[in-house]
């Protein structure tokens, strides 16, 4: 009995000395696999981003000659990008379609190493048409008068009759932004197609109350497939849509926050989106060219189509469409003639305001635009506005 005690006594230290050996080994494994350096929340994010977006400091962050390596383009698309939604933010939105396609093109300039936490930013201060941009959900409201984010409707500008004094002005809160310097506008055509210009600026009928601020092309064939894109990016605030002796007509009108207008009419066919916008328009009366506003104004980019078709009902040797520019910044240089203000000044928000579109083409389009023939037949090239 006792040597059993005594041989017991003996295998309990070696035990105890087993079991301690075998938890400072455990511990040993446990704090090596848990004591990596710590890594600061700056170092975390930045790992996390790696796998899912660009870094925030290309420069930094990239390898040199990967950073050599991106597309000339890369840097334009991105800067592109930034001001339109800078022009978006300033004047009321995007539509849906356009906040998605937002996303894709940042998505993809990400894919390419470009850092877009900027535009991401950007783009997540808006409201689309008429729902609020995709977000996390909203977290209860603070107090029972929370409104929800509003959308911006008013018109970019506006003239007041009562205050012609004033002009044009900006209707928004803020500044306009500004205008491209120099002012280029791209003819909406090709003007290879083009056979003569209707000249901004005449008198097209009887008297001082036809004159006409706006232009147009005559088309060389009897095609009326023909595409129109935007000379810069704007806003679509105003359409007009009828009937006349030639059929169903749309009027589009552009807006660049800056204070240049652009558009025309006699067309007959659009792509998808605008004709989306344009459906929500009431038809007017036969002959009824007033136009409706667009609110919120719908945003196209410069290049974008605009038009597919003219209208189809027209003469088949008159083939064409109207085609105006005018800046809202100033009246323009006609306006400050006086036999000019005694014959037009009737209508000063439309006459004095109205601008030499062919002025503002590139120069290889201005010669060849200037080299055809004007076709109204009583005015020819003659107009107040193209000196």
């Amino acid at each position: 009995m006792n040597s059993t005690r005594a041989g017991m006594r003996g295998i309990a230290p070696i035990f105890i000395i087993a079991v301690v050996a075998l938890f400072t080994l455990g511990s040993a494994a446990y704090f090596s696999a848990h004591s990596t350096p710590a890594v600061s929340e700056e170092q975390r994010i930045s790992t996390s981003e790696t796998a899912t977006e660009p870094p925030k400091q290309i420069v930094a962050d990239v390898p040199r000659d990967r950073t050599a390596a991106l597309p000339a383009q890369t840097s334009d698309s991105s800067a592109g990008l930034r001001a339109e939604l800078e022009i978006a933010l300033r004047s009321g939105g995007i539509s849906p379609t356009r906040f998605k396609e937002t996303q894709r093109e940042i998505d993809a300039l990400a894919t390419r190493g470009v850092n877009v936490t900027d535009l991401r930013t950007l783009l997540a201060k808006f409201a689309v048409g008429d729902a609020t941009k995709p977000a996390p959900p909203t977290p209860p409201p603070t107090s029972p008068k929370e409104e929800a984010p509003r959308i911006e409707t008013r018109p970019l500008w506006e003239y007041d009759p009562s205050q012609a004094e004033k002009g044009w002005y900006w209707v928004r809160e803020g500044e306009p932004s500004p205008c491209p310097d120099p002012l280029v506008l791209e003819a909406p055509i090709d003007v290879n197609l083009a056979s003569g210009i209707l000249y901004p600026g005449q008198v097209r009928g009887d008297g001082p109350e036809d004159f006409k601020p706006h232009g147009g092309f005559a088309m060389k064939s009897g095609d009326r497939s023909v595409t129109l894109r935007a000379p810069m990016d704007g806003y679509l605030t105003a359409v007009a849509k009828l009937t006349d002796e030639f059929g169903l007509h749309y009027g589009l009108t552009f807006q660049h926050p800056c204070g240049i207008q652009f558009g025309g009419g006699h067309f007959g066919a659009l792509p998808p989106d605008i004709q989306t916008v344009v459906d929500t328009v009431p038809m007017k009366g036969f002959g009824e060219s007033a136009t409706e506003p667009i609110a919120p104004p719908y945003f196209v980019k410069k290049g974008q189509v605009i038009v597919t078709g003219l209208q189809e009902g027209g003469p088949p040797d008159r083939t064409g469409f109207d085609w105006g520019v005018a800046d809202y910044r100033q009246p323009n240089a006609a306006s400050k003639d006086p036999r000019f203000q005694e014959l037009y000044g009737y209508a000063p928000w439309n006459t004095y305001y109205g601008v030499c579109w062919l002025d503002l083409l590139p120069p290889e389009q201005q010669t060849i635009v200037r080299g055809l023939p004007g076709v109204d037949g009583k005015q020819g090239k003659n107009s107040e506005y193209c000196k």
